[in-house]
């Protein structure tokens, strides 16, 4: 890999969508007033930009940038999903990711603020002005009312930002399944979840931003258990996390994986992350 420009190529639409995109989620997350501020300015950045990582792809690829794009494939995105490669297309599905990161947070602060349910929607006036109290509540899509309701049932629901951010960017957005127990024990160590409930807390992604077939998958014949879209780069911060984590001196073969592809898949992300680096 070559060293990266922060937002890829000069006058790309992609680039300039990233960029707009990186903005609209920080001002969602820390300029918003109140929960429900903060969800509708998300929601409406993520409405905004769907598929921006395959969009751009599709521009490196030679076409026109398109963030609702209705394309499913792309040369320039799978290189950058399976090989680490398009620094610029690394940054978009951080920034995709880091906006469901946001929203789930937002969520859980309006768990917090409304524990019995969303606010009654009623209009009331102070003599000059109208206002629809619970108004936001209510135009928020659909999967967010059902994961909300998810959320209010789980008994460590208000950890379960800190959790994702955790899983995201230091675990590298993945669990070893041949080796769950101690990796949900040393997640529940740092999260404060306990480690029976890491699997539900897991489920987040899936009750707040559905998808075919859900976010979590095994790519091959690894015990690699992965978050789709995880940029390369911070999935082999994982990987070296793992090798600090079980002592692993000399080779990642020492971790005598289930399947066969485990220790050349977690060197694969290690020297991605490196070559970042450099």
């Amino acid at each position: 890999m070559t060293t990266p420009k922060p937002w890829g190529r000069a006058g790309h639409e992609g680039a300039k969508a990233a960029k707009t995109y990186h903005r609209q989620i920080n001002n969602g997350t820390f300029f918003a007033r109140a929960p429900e501020e903060s969800l509708a300015l998300l929601y409406e950045a993520y409405g905004e930009h769907p598929k921006l990582t395959l969009g751009y792809a599709r521009e490196i690829d030679g076409g026109g940038f398109d963030p609702h794009t209705a394309a499913s494939d792309s040369p320039s995105c799978t290189a950058a999903i399976r090989h680490g490669q398009h620094p610029e297309l690394q940054a978009c599905m951080y920034l995709e990711h880091r906006a469901r990161l946001a929203i789930l947070k937002a969520a859980v602060d309006y768990a917090l603020a409304h524990p019995d349910g969303p606010p009654e929607f009623r209009m009331s006036q102070d003599g000059k002005s109208f206002f629809f109290q619970g108004l936001t509540y209510h135009v928020l899509p659909g999967t967010f009312h059902d994961g909300i309701a998810w959320l209010r049932e789980q008994p460590n629901f208000s950890r379960y930002a800190t959790f994702w951010q955790q899983f995201l960017w230091g675990w590298g957005g993945f669990y070893l399944n041949d080796r769950t127990g101690e990796e949900f024990e040393w997640m529940a160590e740092y999260s404060g979840i306990p480690a029976e409930e890491i699997p539900t807390a897991l489920e987040a992604f899936d009750r707040f931003f559905p998808i075919p077939s859900g976010w979590l998958t095994t790519p091959g014949n690894t015990d690699i258990h992965l978050l789709k879209m995880v940029p390369l780069i911070f999935q082999g911060v994982g990987a070296h996390h793992r090798r600090i984590q079980y002592n692993l001196v000399d080779n990642l073969s020492e971790l005598q994986p289930s399947a066969p592809y485990t220790a050349s898949d977690l060197a694969k992300r290690i020297r991605c992350t490196v070559d970042f680096l450099l």
